[in-house]
C-alpha cells in the first residue's frame, strides 16, 4: 500500500511554502532533499560555479601551495600518489595533468590494490627515493599513513596529503593535510570525492600560479570536471551541495570535450546518452575491474590506439571478475557467518578483487553490517566492509586497530589488512563489539512511499527536468498522479532524461 513520505518539520515546511512560488507539490520533493531555505532551493535547482566554496577555506591549503610552487621553481621531483579505484585514478589524473601543465618535474605512480599496502609503502618509497624523489602527493589516500610519513620525513622526501577519508585519531606528520573531514576543518561541506578535494585544492593552485579564475579554469580544462564529476559518481559521494554542482556540469562538457578516451566511453555507451545511470550501469563496472596505472594512461594518452587497448584490456578484466563475483557470492553465502549485528565471512580462496561487492551484497539483502575476509599470502590477510547509515564500520575497526596492520576508508566502506596469527581473535571481539556499538533500527523502505502529488503536465515536467543528476543523495522522486489514467492514480517517477515512468496504478 502506497503512502505519503512524511515530512519531519511540518510548520518549517509550511513556512516555506509562504516564500517560495512552486506548486507544493514540487516544493516538497525539494525538502524532502534537504533544502529549507529559499537560497537552497536556488542552489539546488540552479547549480552555479559561483557557489562553489573558496578552496583558500580547505585546511593546510597554504601550506600545500607553498610546498609545490618551491617544487616547481627548484625543479624538484613531484609523484603523485594515487589510489586504485577511479576516484584516486581521476584526481591522479587531474594532478599530473596541471603539474605538466605548470612545467613541474612529476611523475604518477599507484600501487596495485591489496597486494601492496594500503596507501604510502616504504618498499616502492625507497626505489623512488633512488631517483631523485623529492615530493610526494598523496590523493585519495594518506591520511591513515601516520608512520609511513615520519619515516618518508627520514628519507629526505616531503609529503602532501590530498584526501577525503575519515580521520582516525590524529593526523600524519605531512607538509599538508587538506582534507576536509579533519576536526579542525571550517571547510562548509565534508562530503566532497577524494578527486573533488583534489580540484579544489587545483582550482585553487592554478589561481595563485597563473592568476587564473575558476571561468576561465572551467573553459579551457572542461575535462578536468568531466573527470572529477566520474570520480564523485563512482565513490557514491552524495549529489548535494558542491557535489552536485561539479557533476552537474561534468556531465555538461562531455559533449565538447576532445580527449581521446571520449572514444572509448561513447562505443561501450552503444548510442546511450551519458549521464549518471547509464555511467553507473554501463561503464563503472569497466572501470572498477581496471588496473591504476593503466588507469591514468587511458585519460592522458593520445594515442587512439593505445586508449582502445587499455579499454579493451579492462573489458576483458571486468568479463572474468563478473564470474568470479557470482561465484564469490555464492561462497561466501555458504559461508557466512550472521551474528547478532554483524556479518563476518572468512574464506581464503575469495578472489581480492571481489571483496567489496560481496560485503555491499551481503548488506543490502541482509541490512546488516558486514566483513568479508580473503588471504593474501600464508602471513596476510585483507577485509573488506560495509555498513548502513545507522552504524560506523570504521569505528569498529578503531575498537580493534591493536590487531591490524592497517587499516581506514569512510564510515560506510573501508578495509584493513591483518597478521594472520591475530585474525581469530579479531573476529571473536569484533562480533562482541558490534553486539555493543551497533544498532538494529528499523530500515525506511521507501519504496512503500511516494514523496508528492504531482500532476503529470507540462509546467510540472519542467520542473521534474531541474531535478537531476540523480544519484546518492538525490534519488529520482517517487510521485502520485491523481485520477491520471481512466480515473486511477497513478504512481510515477522521471529519469534523467525527465521520461515519465509509470511504477503503479491504483
Amino acid at each position: 500500500m502506497w503512502k505519503l513520505m512524511p515530512i519531519d518539520d511540518e510548520e518549517g515546511f509550511r513556512i516555506l511554502k509562504e516564500s517560495v512560488s512552486l506548486p507544493e507539490g514540487f516544493l516538497r520533493i525539494l525538502y524532502l532533499r534537504n533544502n529549507r531555505k529559499k537560497e537552497d532551493i536556488e542552489s539546488f535547482l540552479y547549480p552555479s560555479l559561483k557557489s562553489l566554496f573558496s578552496p583558500e577555506i580547505l585546511p593546510d591549503y597554504e601550506k600545500g601551495i607553498e610546498r609545490i610552487k618551491k617544487a616547481i621553481r627548484e625543479e624538484e621531483k613531484i609523484l603523485i600518489w594515487g589510489h586504485e579505484d577511479l576516484d584516486g585514478i581521476t584526481a591522479t589524473v587531474l594532478f599530473y595533468n596541471i603539474l605538466k601543465d605548470l612545467r613541474a618535474k612529476v611523475s604518477f605512480y599507484i600501487p596495485a590494490k591489496h597486494k601492496k599496502k594500503y596507501g604510502l609503502n616504504l618498499e616502492d618509497l625507497k626505489s623512488f627515493k633512488e631517483e631523485g624523489l623529492d615530493l610526494v602527493i598523496m590523493v585519495d589516500s594518506g591520511t591513515t599513513n601516520f608512520w609511513e610519513i615520519e619515516e618518508a620525513k627520514k628519507m629526505n622526501i616531503d609529503v602532501i596529503v590530498v584526501d577525503h577519508h575519515e580521520v582516525l585519531e590524529k593526523l600524519p606528520p605531512a607538509k599538508g593535510v587538506i582534507n576536509p573531514k579533519r576536526k579542525d576543518s571550517s571547510y562548509p561541506f565534508r562530503e566532497l570525492s577524494g578527486v573533488g578535494v583534489g580540484l579544489k585544492f587545483i582550482i585553487g593552485l592554478v589561481k595563485e600560479l597563473m592568476d587564473i579564475s575558476l571561468e576561465e579554469f572551467f573553459s579551457c580544462k572542461k575535462e578536468m570536471f568531466f573527470l572529477t564529476a566520474l570520480g564523485t559518481i563512482a565513490d557514491r559521494t552524495p549529489l548535494i551541495s558542491e557535489n552536485r554542482i561539479i557533476v552537474f556540469w561534468g556531465l555538461k562538457t562531455f559533449e565538447s570535450i576532445n580527449q581521446i578516451f571520449k572514444l572509448s566511453i561513447l562505443n561501450a555507451l552503444e548510442g546511450r546518452k551519458f549521464n549518471v545511470s547509464n555511467f553507473i550501469s554501463y561503464l563503472l563496472p569497466i572501470f572498477a575491474s581496471s588496473e591504476g596505472n593503466k588507469g591514468v594512461r587511458f585519460f592522458l594518452t593520445d594515442n587512439e590506439k593505445e586508449a582502445e587497448e587499455i579499454f579493451q584490456e579492462f573489458q576483458n578484466r571486468h568479463k572474468r571478475w563478473q564470474e568470479e563475483a557470482r561465484e564469490s557470492l555464492e561462497i561466501a553465502e555458504e559461508r557466512k557467518i550472521i551474528a547478532n549485528k554483524i556479518i563476518i565471512v572468512r574464506e581464503e580462496e575469495l578472489p581480492l578483487g571481489c571483496l567489496s561487492y560481496v560485503a555491499g551484497k551481503l548488506t543490502e539483502k541482509y541490512q546488516l553490517p558486514t566483513i568479508v575476509i580473503s588471504k593474501v599470502d600464508e602471513e596476510r590477510y585483507v577485509g573488506e566492509c560495509r555498513s548502513d547509515e545507522e552504524n560506523s564500520i570504521l569505528e569498529l575497526l578503531k575498537l580493534n586497530k591493536e590487531y591490524l596492520i592497517d587499516y581506514g576508508g569512510h564510515k560506510k566502506a573501508c578495509g584493513f589488512s591483518i597478521p594472520k596469527e591475530k585474525l581469530d581473535i579479531f573476529i571473536e571481539k569484533v562480533i562482541k563489539d558490534a553486539d555493543e556499538i551497533f544498532s538494529l533500527k528499523e530500515i525506511f523502505d521507501r519504496r512503500n512511499f511516494y514523496e508528492a502529488i504531482l500532476e503529470i503536465n507540462e509546467e510540472n515536467k519542467k520542473l521534474l527536468a531541474l531535478l537531476p543528476p540523480f544519484g546518492e543523495g538525490n534519488p529520482p522522486p517517487i510521485l502520485l498522479a491523481p485520477k491520471a489514467k481512466n480515473g486511477r492514480d497513478l504512481i510515477y517517477t522521471v529519469d534523467e532524461e525527465n521520461n515519465i515512468i509509470i511504477k503503479d496504478a491504483l
